[in-house]
């Protein structure tokens, strides 16, 4: 993640990122300089925990799901 950007009076959020694009759960080709953005709210409202857990450290933890964020620059 890079460049993030928050208005702190609507909670409108960006960030420009780089990494893996994924297809039916597999990854599919690498990216960059792509924009997510989305509302913080909204955002939150729509986490949900993935169903893998990393156990490569002291922390268990899954993976984080937002659905319906807005991508640009694929």
């Amino acid at each position: 993640m890079f460049s993030p950007s928050l208005n702190m009076n609507t909670g409108d959020w960006s960030v420009g990122v780089a990494g893996y694009w994924f297809e039916n759960g597999a990854v599919a080709h690498p990216v960059s300089e792509v924009t997510v953005a989305g509302n913080l709210l909204d955002i939150f409202a729509r986490l949900r925990c993935g169903a893998d857990v990393d156990t490569r450290g002291s922390l268990e933890i899954a993976s984080l799901i937002v659905d319906d964020l807005a991508i640009g620059g694929v």
